[in-house]
């Protein structure tokens, strides 16, 4: 097994809630932002790469969290019906997207040969066509958009 290298305290390296907080949520991450420097045996360039890889769940996730955001922003303005056809067309666009510019580790580490539309859509769909046919959702438009004023969407 590799020993895992030490890297001495210095100020450079101090502590803070946002290092907290990066460091809560993955420790590789952290490690990529702000010990990579330190590190003379690692190029920047492939650190950079790295620190960037992405992987179809998180980008599942990512397009999931980015229409029901864009959903609930035009809920506290208006609480007009959804049009179905075009939310998941946005759906689609917006995970289109994501999938074209992100850099996946199952790309990078040779698991696929390439992330398609394909083997991201059809999960962002249905997490969306959950949501639009719970009662969590039902609730929403029914009895909590009366105080959609005092929504804070982030």
């Amino acid at each position: 097994m590799k020993q895992v290298k030490r890297f001495s305290y210095t100020p450079i390296l101090g502590w803070s809630m946002s290092r907290y907080n990066m460091f809560s949520i993955c420790k590789r991450k952290y490690f990529y932002h702000y010990y990579n420097k330190y590190d003379p045996e690692l190029p920047v360039r492939l650190i950079r790469q790295l620190k960037d890889l992405s992987s179809k769940p998180l980008v599942i996730g990512i397009a999931a969290h980015e229409v029901i955001q864009a959903l609930l922003t035009r809920l506290g303005k208006t609480n007009k019906d959804i049009d179905r056809v075009k939310f998941i067309d946005y759906a689609l666009r917006t995970s289109e997207h994501l999938t074209k510019t992100a850099a996946f580790h199952e790309v990078f580490y040779r698991e696929m040969e390439e992330v398609t539309i394909e083997d991201i859509y059809p999960k962002v769909e249905l997490c969306l066509g959950n949501l639009l046919d719970s009662d969590r959702y039902r609730w929403l438009v029914e009895e909590a958009i009366k105080t959609s004023d005092e929504w804070v969407i982030e």
